[in-house]
């Protein structure tokens, strides 16, 4: 089953634009609704729906897709899109399959999309994050862009004893999941995110000043995959890791994969940390660590990011030798250099 899905992986552009075709000439009033960029989103989408059930077919795991479909229903229906929507995305898709796989594969493949239907039925789960009263107040100063209430609430966590290497993952961490979360609600908008982003990464500046780093680990290099351009969760793994001993060559967001298998070809770390924070990224993800482990060196591949945060049963689907939560996690589970 592996070779048919890195078939149905390999068109699933192909069959993406097919379907949407499909769909809009089943329902031309979508046009108007939605516009041109309605058609373009639908097929994007699709493509990336595609790879996920490539991915639960190589894996034979359903809940890789059955996780995907919880996400994705959770963004539509913020914007508008419901349910029966979806459906009937995913049933046409379905319809199509046996023009590209084997008649038992396609078979299965439809299986696990009927199995999906129940994720988009009950109420919508879109795990809240774990912040305390502190990450509260940051979670609110951030979405003001409020640079001098965010320095008061970390001055205030140190006082009262807590680490400054501690607190950009006991607080500032939460504080930016929960913005994520608003967004994913549709509560947040992107020009709020950016604000709360350019907030944190300047409190993140001053807490980078107040630590005390030790050195000896070894090399690491980090960046955002292709696409991704939400780099400050890296940028607090690199400082954690810093902080641990590693020299760090933090390459940030949004690395071409040839740009960014170069850079580990030329620097031969023995640490690679890639980040993603969408589902869309995963692809470029798989095909960075997939050049790597083609290539000259051998370094340990850590992955993280948001999207394995809501969807852990990837971490495996990427080939990379282990996946964190965070950046604590992260640094317990590489192994001496």
């Amino acid at each position: 089953m592996s070779e048919a899905a890195d078939r149905l992986e390999a068109a699933s552009a192909k069959i993406a634009a097919i379907v949407t075709d499909d769909l809009f000439s089943t329902h031309p009033e979508w046009e108007a609704r939605w516009e041109p960029e309605g058609r373009e989103r639908t097929r994007e989408d699709l493509d990336l729906t595609v790879q996920f059930l490539s991915a639960a077919l190589r894996e034979d795991d359903e809940a890789i897709f059955h996780s995907y479909v919880a996400w994705l229903r959770s963004l539509l229906v913020a914007r508008g899109i419901l349910e029966n929507v979806i459906r009937e995305t995913h049933d046409t898709l379905a319809d199509h399959l046996d023009e590209f796989l084997p008649s038992s594969t396609a078979r299965r493949a439809r299986e696990i999309i009927e199995n999906s239907h129940a994720a988009l039925e009950g109420p919508i789960e879109v795990e809240a994050a774990e912040a305390g009263g502190r990450a509260n107040e940051l979670t609110d100063a951030l979405l003001a862009g409020d640079g001098d209430e965010a320095t008061r609430i970390f001055e205030e966590a140190v006082e009262g004893g807590m680490q400054p290497l501690t607190f950009p993952e006991e607080v500032l961490t939460p504080a930016l999941r929960e913005i994520g979360r608003r967004w994913q609600l549709g509560e947040v908008s992107v020009a709020e995110e950016y604000l709360a982003t350019a907030t944190a990464r300047t409190l993140l500046t001053e807490i980078y000043h107040r630590r005390d780093f030790r050195s000896g680990r070894g090399s690491a290099l980090m960046a955002c995959v292709e696409g991704c351009r939400h780099d400050i969760g890296l940028q607090i793994v690199a400082d954690r890791f810093e902080q641990g001993g590693w020299e760090v060559a933090l390459l940030g967001a949004d690395v071409p994969v040839e740009d960014l298998v170069q850079a580990v070809e030329d620097r031969d770390p023995a640490l690679v940390c890639l980040s993603m924070s969408m589902p869309d990224q995963i692809a470029a993800g798989r095909e960075t660590i997939a050049h790597i482990q083609d290539g000259p060196v051998d370094p340990f591949i850590l992955v993280g990011g948001r999207v394995l945060n809501e969807l852990p049963t990837l971490a495996e689907v990427l080939g990379a030798d282990a996946s964190a939560t965070d950046s604590r996690e992260g640094a317990d589970l590489v192994p001496e250099s």
